[in-house]
């Protein structure tokens, strides 16, 4: 077991130290589709902290029994 451990760590380490060619290529789009995923992602945030608010807002108008500003 401790020969199979010593094996694997040695070529975990082989495949992590040997340079490796990356055939890839980003084109000029690549930069569009991640600015809408950002805008997407701030979009659905929005959305979910405006339920929240609204949720939050009845919750404290409930247990304040109604009243409102200038009842005192």
């Amino acid at each position: 077991m401790r020969k199979l451990f010593g094996l694997s760590s040695f070529a975990l380490l082989l495949l992590l130290l040997l340079p490796a060619t990356a055939a890839a290529y980003i084109d000029p789009g690549a930069g569009s589709i991640l600015l809408q995923g950002v805008l997407g992602a701030i979009a659905i945030a929005a959305t979910v902290v405006a339920g929240y608010w609204r949720s939050l807002r009845r919750f404290i108008a409930r247990a304040a029994g109604g009243r409102r500003r200038g009842d005192g």
